[in-house]
């Protein structure tokens, strides 16, 4: 609006001076003088006024765009002169600074009305790597079963019976002799002697079993079928059987033979104390009083609280001639429980001093 209004006090002035009218026209668009003198001042208020209004509608359009710029812009070429400078004077208001851009080359943290952007999370150091444990050495793998002892078909379950731990051969021989004792109980010795002979083809030792079937032959009288179970080879590693094959022979071809087989690497005393029993009796009955003597002393060390052992190391020191020692062995039998009644008999004839 202060440049509408300087432009109409200028005209006015010009109005007033002489040929200001002349003046006020600008240069080239005078005409030579006519009857119409009127009409250009009232065209060049109006065009003063629409260019005023232009220049206005433009300011508050665009408010960042020099007022004197716009207004020679919206002006056709040649119709006004040269724009010149005008120097304004400064408003009582501090115009509003224009907007300048500015080239940041260093970056400022950002003002309140943008959210600041948070900082990047600084990144963790790494841990240090721990050192690897020394690799131990891989076992040696473990060769697997042919496909022939696994079966057709079948390798999970031929996996699974591997793994399953095989009986020993005595654990075998213990719950077959378990078994034909239940079958000779039941009566059923068929059935015993074939499941036997079964088991002996895979393992021709057996000596719990062999021992099973002998000795129920023998306490029935028939040491003939007895012997069957008795072969040489397993008699002579098994002292249980060797035992067995005594008392056929004591029964069949006398005390002698037996005497024969039980010299035959006699075991220690507390592990087959039977053994030594019939060893130290077929000693007496041959008529060999010392070996006899010294085979009682040796199982009443292991246990002296047996009564037959006392009465049989009395018996043999008195054939001996050692009266004195014999009765002490005598005494100490009678002391104790478990004599036969027959030779309780005997010990106390002894001790009495009467002769059987």
């Amino acid at each position: 609006m202060s440049l509408l209004n300087d432009a109409l006090r200028d005209l006015e002035k010009r109005e007033h001076e002489p040929g200001g009218a002349e003046k006020a026209i600008p240069a080239g668009l005078a005409q030579p003088a006519s009857g119409v003198s009127w009409f250009w001042p009232v065209a060049a208020v109006a065009l003063i006024v629409l260019l005023a209004m232009a220049g206005g509608t433009w300011f508050w359009l665009a408010p960042g765009t020099d007022t004197a710029t716009q207004v020679a812009d919206a002006s056709a070429p040649g119709l006004q002169p040269a724009p010149q400078p005008v120097i304004r004077p400064a408003p009582h208001s501090d115009p509003k600074p224009e907007p300048q851009p500015v080239v940041q080359t260093d970056p400022e943290p950002a003002t309140d009305s943008a959210p600041e952007p948070e900082p990047e999370p600084e990144p963790e150091p790494e841990p240090e790597p721990e050192p690897e444990p020394e690799p131990e050495p891989e076992p040696e793998p473990e060769p697997e079963p042919s496909v022939a002892s696994r079966g057709d078909g079948e390798p999970e379950r031929a996996a699974e019976q591997t793994s399953v731990r095989e009986l020993t051969p005595s654990e075998r021989d213990r719950r077959l002799a378990s078994q034909l004792e239940d079958l000779l109980n039941s009566g059923q010795p068929a059935q015993a002697r074939e499941r036997l002979s079964a088991h002996l083809v895979l393992d021709s030792d057996a000596p719990r079993s062999r021992e099973v079937m002998a000795l129920y032959y023998l306490r029935r009288g028939n040491p003939g079928r007895a012997l069957e179970w008795l072969p040489d080879a397993a008699v002579r590693l098994y002292p249980s059987l060797r035992l067995l094959r005594a008392r056929v022979a004591r029964s069949e071809q006398g005390r002698g033979e037996a005497l024969a087989w039980l010299e035959q690497d006699p075991p220690a005393p507390e592990r087959h104390p039977d053994y030594h029993t019939m060893l130290a009796a077929l000693y007496q009955q041959t008529g060999q009083p010392a070996e006899a003597a010294s085979i009682w002393a040796g199982l009443l060390e292991t246990n002296d609280s047996q009564a037959r052992w006392w009465a049989g190391l009395g018996i043999a020191l008195e054939s001996q001639g050692r009266s004195e020692s014999a009765r002490s062995a005598f005494a100490q039998a009678a002391r104790l429980p478990g004599l036969p009644e027959q030779l309780r008999l005997y010990v106390e004839q002894r001790l009495s001093g009467k002769q059987g």
